[in-house]
């Protein structure tokens, strides 16, 4: 995200916070993590 796609976007960090979402389940395969970058 931020070594390739960023810098090559033309998009910049906002200063705002990111979020990370995890929703993981016992035995299960669908377990998984969302990361939400502010960008500008």
């Amino acid at each position: 995200m931020y070594g390739v796609w960023l810098p090559e976007s033309g998009y910049e960090v906002a200063e705002l916070d990111s979020i990370e979402s995890y929703e993981f389940k016992m035995g299960h395969s669908t377990s998984g993590l969302d990361i939400y970058i502010p960008i500008k």
